[in-house]
């Protein structure tokens, strides 16, 4: 909350919310994708504020974004899961490849096992809930 709350005024702004979720996507910086990028940066921040704002304030409070992230936490918690195909808690290259290609997204076994190299932090290769 406070890495995002920029004027440290105890709540989070739209525009807040907006660089925030700019910020995630780096890799359209300096391209011809950045407006496009900007606009889905906006339009997220737009959907964080109508879920969050639940008094409706125009901006969100520390009780609001907590709410917020627990759902998000279960909702990323339910689909790691259902991901999980044979329940050992970690997401193998082939979870994440089929995965993907049931989302439309048809991937090499090697992009699958580049991606998994990024998101493996601890290096066993596997993809736990805590990556």
């Amino acid at each position: 909350f406070d890495e995002i709350d920029a004027d440290h005024d105890g709540y989070l702004s739209r525009s807040e919310i907006t660089e925030v979720c700019a910020r995630m996507q780096l890799p359209h910086v300096n391209t011809a994708e950045a407006p496009a990028a900007r606009k889905d940066a906006i339009e997220t921040a737009d959907r964080i504020m109508n879920k969050s704002d639940t008094n409706n304030d125009g901006v969100i409070d520390f009780d609001e974004f907590c709410a917020y992230a627990h759902v998000q936490h279960k909702l990323v918690r339910e689909t790691f899961d259902s991901l999980d195909e044979n329940g050992d808690g970690q997401l193998s290259a082939g979870e994440l490849q089929r995965a993907l290609k049931a989302a439309g997204k048809e991937t090499t076994y090697e992009d699958v096992v580049e991606l998994m190299r990024m998101i493996d932090t601890d290096g066993d290769g596997f993809i736990d809930f805590s990556e």
